[in-house]
């Protein structure tokens, strides 16, 4: 009716974004578009956090967080990134102490807008002690360094700084703070983090996966810990392991040969029918035992007061087994420093933190010893003082375990241990001379049932029942694969395997737990596995034929389901249930309302086209979010490096509310992690050179306004109302008047750029216009009365479009270090035209 206003009113309409509904039927409660917006804990509108470099040169196939416990039983978690090799994530951390006689002194490191760069400030009482720019430390040729800021530091009077960690780490990669106070005294410690490789075998034990990073169909790297130890896949490369110390091939093998003859000359053994069986025993840094398949020598002996000569193959350099391994050079008596080579002058392999195994003539038994310092030709050992012989062989904890039977008058089937020997990696075989007579052999042998192979090499793992799973076997694609019971290194075969097809026939694309099944995924289909895995009694389910998961870094467990990628759009299952969409559309359970983003054009460039093979997931536990990131890449013309462009999409699903939000600017293409309470984003970038870029980019969480900033770059963020037409899309309305509330605290002040764009016309905006929010100055006070007013709950702006059938009002922010808050909007209204079809 003519005469009276009516309101609009959006108090709770930040749900996210919806791609699936008409502007004519859109709910209220969603966006049309969005970009870097988030929603707090109470509904309200802000900027998503920004990000600052914090590490540079990870590894490009991945990072995990792999969750240790030491010896002494505490938790030691270590984050880990996947390259050529694996690197542990180290940090440079730098003490800075005041002395003065001020009351208070403070530490700021923080981005300065005013210089482009980030800079250290020392405050004592009024007084700045140093205003010292760190540069920006990204693709700089000569960033300024950490032991640089030391310096600088300890030039000042009341100040000193001491430092720990690599001291050429870029000073700009320091956590940002702000104002952190200390008295005269007290210490105030900053940290920057670089990456270290870790000790391997293999120079690069992950080279096929590098060497195939720049195909178009190279898939990100998987991993799984079980019993303390975190185990690697690529599809590329055999499966490594990482037992906190060093990386190496998994499981142990079996010996090439094993060979039993009669010594000569006189010796202790008389019987019939001696054999003897022997296999690889690898003792981990966290005490882990792995025994291979046996060996059985051929034929049986017969000696009558004679010594036998064992010949075992060893495991040599080359197979990316532990084979660290030293010789003694020349006999040595009561040391703990003692000399060794590789057995023919050369250079031994024996590192820092390896478990010396070897041979000590004081105490007349195989020992273990932790090696605490290696030279060119020597190591020093922990503990007491040994006597060691010349060329005796001192492995990294890899041992040859002999057994053989008492003397029989049939062919043996009881086996005791004769010794545990260590392995000679640098020889192709040794000879070990058995003189003990039958009654001083050791323990009986427990024969294995089951095969003891090592894993095989594939794409995915998991953990399932306490076993390791392996799925996608490189030799066989459609097969799913799991550990034996005694250890996650045992993959015997045929028997714990399962091949799972599909009707069209595509490979196993991911493997996953959901509560009390095993999800084997395809690109199409979805089936379980479910039972005893252990006593083999277990049964293959279909749950459906047309969906599936395309990327097996997609999946994350929370709460009880699992989230993942479809190639047609995010989904949720739990346990054996359908899949549904994450964020379902108007109710319907099997479609998500941001399926659209998926159906890409044959039309869209290369450049702007989803890799959603590459996408990867993080569980944000404490902000309720399930964050998908989303590649689109480009390939060097100049250097042929495949790398993730700005096209690339930070997809973030916030499940206490159903709002799917996008994020841009973020480039996550080696993985999103939680480490030391800090979200860090991987990329795979390219630098200034055309090189591959790993930099380490950490979430800011300073709790101010320096936290809006992407590194040196203002966050643009954007919100696109739903077309506001009171339910009538064809009467005009006069929309007179926009008013904006933001009830909550804001840590700065700041202006939201509004647009009105009319009657379903994109991109076409009919006014524009900025409303600021927050308190400067003396504000409207009277002057004397209070310094600075209180926020106000809300500002309001005229409008002047004239007529119009619907309007969509459209905010924006691109000011540096600004946060935003947008309660909610009301519209003030005028419809004083009679009903009619307008033209």
């Amino acid at each position: 009716m003519a005469g009276q206003n009516q309101f609009i009113k959006r108090y709770q309409n930040f749900f996210g974004f919806d791609l699936k509904s008409s502007d004519l039927n859109y709910p209220e409660k969603y966006a049309t578009d969005l970009s870097n917006v988030d929603i707090n804990p109470v509904g309200s509108l802000i900027k998503r956090k920004g990000t600052s470099p914090h590490a540079e040169d990870a590894g490009p196939l991945g990072s995990f967080v792999y969750n240790r416990v030491d010896s002494n039983g505490n938790e030691a978690p270590e984050l880990v990134s996947i390259g050529s090799t694996l690197k542990k994530w180290k940090e440079t951390q730098i003490v800075i102490t005041y002395t003065g006689a001020q009351a208070a002194a403070s530490v700021s490191v923080v981005f300065d807008t005013a210089t482009s760069q980030y800079r250290c400030i020392l405050t004592a009482g009024v007084t700045t002690a140093l205003d010292q720019g760190l540069g920006l430390g990204v693709d700089e040729t000569t960033p300024y360094t950490c032991n640089q800021l030391k310096l600088a530091i300890d030039a000042l009077p009341d100040w000193t700084a001491t430092i720990t960690g690599t001291t050429g780490t870029p000073a700009a990669y320091i956590k940002n703070l702000t104002d952190e106070t200390l008295v005269s005294g007290e210490s105030v410690t900053v940290n920057a983090a670089y990456w270290e490789a870790a000790k391997s075998i293999a120079t690069s034990p992950f080279a096929g996966a590098i060497a195939d990073i720049n195909a178009v169909d190279f898939e990100l790297a998987s991993a799984a810990q079980i019993q303390n130890v975190l185990y690697i896949a690529t599809g590329k490369d055999e499966v490594q392991k990482y037992d906190g110390h060093k990386v190496y091939r998994a499981g142990v093998p079996t010996p090439a040969s094993l060979a039993s003859a009669l010594a000569a000359g006189p010796g202790a053994i008389t019987g019939n029918n001696y054999v003897y069986k022997a296999r690889y025993v690898q003792v981990d840094a966290n005490g882990n035992l792995t025994e291979g398949n046996l060996a059985t020598s051929d034929p049986a002996l017969s000696p009558a007061a004679q010594n036998i000569n064992v010949t075992v193959a060893n495991v040599q350099v080359g197979t990316g087994f532990n084979t660290s391994c030293a010789i003694v050079a020349g006999a040595q008596a009561a040391v703990t420093v003692i000399n060794v080579d590789n057995g023919a002058g050369g250079a031994h392999t024996l590192q820092a933190g390896d478990t010396a195994y070897f041979y000590d003539s004081i105490s007349a038994a195989y020992v273990e010893r932790e090696v605490l310092s290696v030279g060119a030709n020597t190591i020093s050992i922990a503990g007491a003082a040994v006597t060691v012989a010349d060329n005796a062989v001192i492995s990294a904890n890899l041992r040859i375990v002999l057994y053989r039977n008492e003397t029989s008058a049939t062919y043996p089937t009881l086996w005791f241990e004769v010794a545990q020997i260590p392995n000679n990696s640098f020889a192709a075989t040794q000879v070990y001379l058995d003189s003990m007579l039958d009654a001083a052999l050791g323990v009986e042998l427990l024969v294995p049932l089951v095969d003891r192979s090592p894993p095989p090499k594939a794409r995915y793992l998991t953990v399932f029942q306490n076993l390791l799973i392996a799925g996608s076997l490189v030799s066989a694609p459609n097969v799913v694969a799991w550990s034996d019971i005694d250890s996650p290194e045992y993959f015997p075969t045929p028997d714990n395997q399962q091949i799972i097809q599909t009707l069209e026939g595509d490979r196993i694309t991911a493997v996953s737990p959901s509560n009390e099944v095993l999800i084997v995924f395809h690109r199409s289909a979805v089936h379980t596995l479910s039972g005893d895995l252990v006593e083999a009694n277990y049964r293959v389910d279909q749950i459906t034929n047309d969906i599936g998961c395309i990327a097996h870094q997609s999946i994350r467990d929370i709460r009880g389901a699992i989230f993942f990628l479809s190639e047609i759009g995010p989904r949720m299952m739990t346990g054996a249930s359908i899949p549904v969409g994450l964020g379902d559309f108007d109710g319907n359970k099997l479609i998500s309302r941001i399926d659209p983003y998926f159906a890409q054009s044959p039309t869209v460039s290369d450049e702007e086209t989803n890799r959603l093979t590459r996408a990867w997931a993080f569980h944000d536990r404490k902000a309720q979010k399930y964050l998908l990131f989303i590649p689109c890449e480009t390939v060097s013309t100049a250097s042929s490096v495949r790398y993730c462009n700005e096209n690339s999409t930070l997809l973030v699903y916030d499940y206490s509310r159903d709002a799917w939000l996008k994020w841009d600017g973020i480039n996550a293409g080696a993985g999103i992690v939680l480490f030391n309470d800090d979200v860090l984003y991987i990329e795979r970038g390219l630098d200034e050179l055309d090189a591959l870029r790993t930099v380490s980019w950490r979430r800011q969480g300073t709790g101010t306004a320096y936290d809006y900033n992407d590194h040196a770059s203002a966050i643009s963020s954007v919100y696109k109302s739903p077309w506001d037409f009171m339910g009538e899309a064809s009467l005009l309305k006069n929309y007179l008047v926009l008013r904006v509330f933001t009830t909550d605290l804001v840590p700065n002040n700041f202006s939201l750029d509004c647009e009105t764009e009319l009657n379903f016309v994109v991109d076409s905006p009919v006014s524009q216009f900025s409303v600021s929010v927050g308190a400067d100055g003396y504000g409207v006070t009277p002057y004397g009365s209070f310094y600075g007013d209180p926020q106000n709950s809300s500002v309001k702006h005229k409008l002047s479009n004239g007529r119009a059938k619907a309007i969509r009002l459209i905010f924006r922010n691109s000011e540096p270090q600004t946060d935003i808050v947008v309660t909610g909007y009301e519209l003030e209204v005028a419809t004083p035209y009679k009903p009619a079809m307008k033209v």
